[in-house]
């Protein structure tokens, strides 16, 4: 379809040859990961230096959109090349290594807390403590991305991101209520767990 445009013949296409990555996606996916990191840190001075400060959103969209791009780059030459069932494929496979990583470190997240707070600490603060009272019912929620302890969200976010009102319900300290999961960043998290409190049993 560009063949017919004017000039099109002209503009050069880009491809990215071999094993070769874009540096400058790199650059700004590595930036944007530290100023998500600064942004979770509460009370941080540095948290001042970050764009949500400044725009309309966060470094969460920021990330989200060069991850997207960078897609485009890595499945678009293969599209074109090796057809729908090859690309599909590469996306699927890469798809289920992610979903994996996301158990281990779901898993490792776990163990940390367990071993760290010695099974009784910093529970409600992580979300975990509905896991510890009835591990097997939370392993089968985790695995279908329903249940994330706190700051462990971002796959499943990103799973939801096309459904917009996505609602869940969340337990804190023993009490059910629910807030909106689409979208939903720290300070409104905590804005949630303080209704949260504040709701009768």
């Amino acid at each position: 379809m560009t063949d017919r445009l004017p000039g099109a013949a002209k503009v050069p296409a880009f491809r990215m040859g071999g094993d070769r990555r874009d540096l400058r996606l790199d650059a700004c996916r590595g930036l944007a990961l530290w100023f998500i990191f600064l942004d979770h840190i509460p009370n941080n001075a540095l948290a001042w230096l970050t764009i949500r400060n400044y725009g309309f959103s966060d470094t969460t969209e920021v990330f989200v959109f060069v991850s997207g791009y960078t897609c485009i780059l890595a499945y678009g030459g293969a599209l074109r090349e090796q057809g729908w069932p090859t690309t599909v494929t590469r996306a699927l496979r890469r798809g289920w290594e992610i979903y994996v990583a996301f158990l281990l470190l779901l898993m490792a997240y776990l163990a940390l807390i367990w071993v760290v707070g010695r099974g009784n600490e910093f529970v409600d603060e992580t979300n975990t403590a509905v896991f510890f009272r009835n591990p097997g019912a939370a392993i089968l929620r985790a695995m279908v991305m329903q249940y994330t302890p706190v700051n462990t969200d971002v796959l499943p976010r990103i799973c939801r991101r096309g459904r917009a009102g996505n609602g869940t319900s969340i337990r804190w300290r023993g009490r059910s209520c629910s807030c909106s999961a689409h979208g939903m960043r720290t300070r409104e998290a905590a804005s949630c767990r303080q209704s949260c409190n504040r709701a009768p049993r």
